[in-house]
C-alpha cells in the first residue's frame, strides 16, 4: 500500500475509531430525554444499554480470530454499515426492551473496529507508532466527547430517535465509502517483529500480557463509569448553570475535547520516553482527581473534571503501544481482541454499578471512591512493568529459542 493509500486509510480507521465510541455512548445521553418522556427513572433505564456492551467485549475475540482468515478491508465495511443500521434500529424502536434489542446490535458490530482497527494500524510505520496510536486514540475520544454534545443537540431540535438515526445513515455513507475510496490489503501482515521496541521472551511476554490484562481491567471499569456517568454527574451538579440536554452535552464536550489531548501528547512521549514511567505517573494522577471529582460537589466538578478525563484518557495509547511492542504481529491481533474482551467486560460491570450508586445513595460520590481504589491497583500494574522494563534485553537468538 502507497503513501496516499495509507494516509486514506488512517483517515478512515480514525473516523471509525470516533464512530465506534460515539455510537456506544449515544444512549447515556439520550436517556436523559427519554426518562423524562417515559416517566421512568434514570437508573431503571440506564441497564438497556448492557447488552450492548457487553456484545461490544465478547465479540471482540471471535472477530479478532476472524480478522486472521478474512481480509481487515471487509471487516472494516462490515463494522461501519452495521453498526449505523442497528443505530436506525434503536431510532425506530418502540419500548425499552426494543431499544435494548437494537443496542446489542450496535454492540455486536461495534465489536469489530478495535481487534481489526488498531491491529491495521499497528503494521504502518514503526517508527511513528506512538504517534499514530495517539491520533488515533484522540479520534476515539472526540467521538466520545461528540456524543453527548451532538445527542444533546438532535435531542433538543428533533427527538432522542434523530439522535440516534442521523448518525446511523452516516455511518452506514461512510461504509460505502470506505469500500469505494480505499484498496483491499488482503489479511494483516508484517515483519516478523515490526512495531516492537526491543527482544523479548517469551517469559516477558507472558508477564506483559498479564499486566495489559490487569490495566485492562482496572482502567476499562475506570474508563466507562466515567465515561458513562459525566452526562447525568453535570446533569445534577451543574443544574445552576444549564438544565436541558444539549447544554450538558456542551460541557461534557468541552471537557472532553481539551482532556482528549491527552492522547497526543501521551502518543508522542511513547516515542521518545519509556513506556512504563509514562504509565506509573498515568496511574498515580488518577486517584486524587477521582477522589477531587466525586467528593467536591457543584460547579468546582467541573474544574476536576478535565485533569481527571486527562489522566483517564491518556491511559489508551499506553495500553495500545504496550500491546503492540510486546507481541509479535502474528499474535497482535488475537491479544487486541481478548484485551477488548476484557475491556468491554469492565464496561459491561460499569454500567449497572453507575445504577447501583446512583439508586442507593442518590449520587455518585461512592462510586468514585470506589473508583480511586480501582486506580490503585491500576498504578501497581505500572510499577510491575517498570520492574520488567529494568531488566536488559535479550539477545535476538535467546528469543528465537525462548
Amino acid at each position: 500500500m502507497d503513501g496516499k493509500d495509507s494516509s486514506r486509510l488512517i483517515a478512515f480507521l480514525n473516523f471509525g475509531h470516533g464512530l465506534d465510541h460515539f455510537v456506544m455512548l449515544i444512549y447515556p445521553a439520550a436517556v436523559l430525554a427519554l426518562s423524562v418522556s417515559l416517566n421512568r427513572p434514570f437508573s431503571e433505564l440506564l441497564p438497556y444499554s448492557i447488552g450492548g456492551f457487553v456484545a461490544f467485549g465478547v465479540f471482540s475475540m471471535p472477530f479478532g480470530w476472524i480478522g486472521k482468515r478474512v481480509s481487515g478491508h471487509k471487516l472494516i465495511t462490515l463494522f461501519f454499515i452495521g453498526v449505523g443500521a442497528g443505530c436506525v434500529l434503536t431510532g425506530l424502536a418502540q419500548t425499552p426492551l426494543q431499544i435494548g434489542i437494537a443496542l446489542t446490535v450496535v454492540g455486536v458490530f461495534a465489536a469489530i473496529y478495535h481487534p481489526i482497527g488498531n491491529s491495521m494500524l499497528s503494521t504502518i510505520d514503526a517508527a511513528r507508532l506512538g504517534r499514530i496510536m495517539g491520533l488515533n486514540g484522540l479520534c476515539g475520544n472526540m467521538g466520545i466527547a461528540s456524543a453527548a454534545l451532538l445527542t444533546g443537540v438532535l435531542t433538543d431540535l428533533i427527538s432522542w430517535r434523530a439522535a440516534f438515526i442521523i448518525p446511523g445513515l452516516a455511518g452506514i455513507a461512510m461504509g460505502i465509502a470506505f469500500w469505494a475510496l480505499v484498496p483491499d490489503p488482503g489479511p494483516l501482515r508484517s515483519s516478523a517483529r515490526s512495531g516492537m521496541a526491543r527482544n523479548v521472551t517469551r517469559a516477558e511476554m507472558v508477564r506483559v500480557f498479564a499486566i495489559i490484562m490487569i490495566s485492562t481491567a482496572f482502567g476499562g471499569f475506570i474508563f466507562s463509569a466515567t465515561t458513562v456517568v459525566m452526562p447525568k454527574l453535570f446533569e445534577e451538579r451543574l443544574a445552576d448553570l444549564t438544565t436541558t440536554v444539549s447544554g450538558i452535552g456542551l460541557f461534557v464536550f468541552v471537557v472532553y475535547s481539551l482532556a482528549a489531548l491527552a492522547q497526543i501528547l501521551i502518543g508522542s512521549l511513547l516515542d521518545r520516553y519509556s513506556l512504563a514511567r509514562i504509565f506509573l505517573w498515568v496511574g498515580l494522577l488518577q486517584t486524587p482527581f477521582l477522589l477531587l471529582t466525586g467528593l467536591i460537589g457543584g460547579i468546582p466538578t467541573l474544574l476536576f473534571a478535565l485533569p481527571m478525563m486527562f489522566v483517564v484518557f491518556g491511559l489508551v495509547p499506553i495500553n495500545e503501544v504496550m500491546v503492540a511492542r510486546y507481541t509479535v504481529p502474528e499474535l497482535r491481533t488475537r491479544v487486541y481482541s481478548v484485551r477488548y474482551t476484557f475491556s468491554f467486560a469492565a464496561v459491561a460491570a460499569a454500567i449497572p454499578a453507575v445504577s447501583y450508586f446512583h439508586k442507593t445513595y442518590a449520587g455518585f460520590a461512592e462510586l468514585f471512591v470506589v473508583l480511586a481504589v480501582f486506580a490503585v491497583f491500576l498504578t501497581a500494574s505500572a510499577v510491575w512493568l517498570y520492574l520488567v522494563e529494568r531488566q536488559p534485553a535479550v539477545p535476538s537468538a535467546q528469543v528465537a529459542s525462548a
